[in-house]
């Protein structure tokens, strides 16, 4: 049973269960250590306010092997943002890129520019006028994605594109990590519970085992044939004011959409 306190906002109900069931969820089987648990076979009821009963839930053999999360540095980082205004948005970019590569006497292991066109013609601000530039460098030296690197930057202002300014001053670089997913054999990784005492128990493997495989497709409801609309249900017996009509939100095959839809449920 998945209740919560009363007088503490939100809801318990069938549809946030699923949504919290169903988060990072790509199948009907959802591996874990110990046992591979058959999303697909988990049946929800509202027993009454805020109270949701789980149900029905069956599980299978766990895979042989472990994912595994490896984090390690990948080095440091910097980067650095030139906001250009005016005309000739392409042609100030390109010159800014090779002022700012020359000026790199010990050139990063990694550079990317991209450039945001965030600028609209005949702009009434600047802001409005503006596109802005971005360049980011990553190298395992922090000494040329440091001041090296924003100051060369900062200092192509009094012989760059008129209206030349950068979002941030000249900074040091820092140090990024670098996420890799893996696998590893089951018996290779030790399972041990840690009590609040600081008790150790191990816990013995699983003595069966099961490849992971993707779950039978379940048995999905019929769509709706293209371009059936189905009415509001209005609350008055008379037509919606042409301005409520013009107001309502129209789908992608320009129906109105419905409060409810037969066969879909409403709790």
């Amino acid at each position: 049973m998945i209740t919560k306190h009363t007088g503490t906002g939100g809801a318990v109900s069938v549809g946030t269960v699923t949504a919290q069931l169903l988060y990072e969820i790509t199948g009907g089987r959802y591996a874990n250590p110990d046992v591979t648990t058959r999303i697909d076979s988990i049946e929800l009821s509202q027993e009454g306010p805020d109270r949701v009963r789980v149900s029905g839930v069956t599980g299978e053999a766990p895979p042989p092997d472990l994912k595994v999360s490896l984090n390690a540095l990948g080095g440091f980082r910097n980067q650095m943002t030139f906001v250009l205004t005016g005309l000739d948005i392409d042609a100030k970019a390109d010159l800014t890129r090779r002022q700012l590569e020359a000026a790199l006497t010990s050139p990063p292991e990694d550079i990317q520019w991209t450039l945001g066109r965030t600028d609209h013609p005949n702009a009434d601000t600047e802001q409005a006028a503006s596109a802005l530039l971005h360049v980011m460098v990553r190298d395992s030296d922090p000494n040329k994605v440091g001041r090296q690197f924003s100051n060369a930057a900062v200092e192509l202002a009094l012989a760059s594109y008129p209206g030349f300014h950068v979002t941030t001053p000249p900074k040091d670089g820092e140090p990024y990590g670098v996420f890799t997913p893996g696998y590893v054999p089951a018996e290779k990784v030790p399972h041990v519970a840690v009590l609040a005492d600081g008790t150790r128990i191990d816990i013995a493997q699983a003595a069966q085992t099961q490849p992971l495989t993707e779950a039978p497709a379940a048995a999905l409801p019929e769509p709706l044939p293209a371009g059936r609309c189905v009415a509001h249900r209005w609350a008055s017996s008379r037509a919606p004011a042409a301005a409520t009509r013009a107001a309502a939100p129209m789908s992608a095959s320009g129906c109105a959409p419905t409060r409810n839809i037969v066969g879909l449920p409403t709790h």
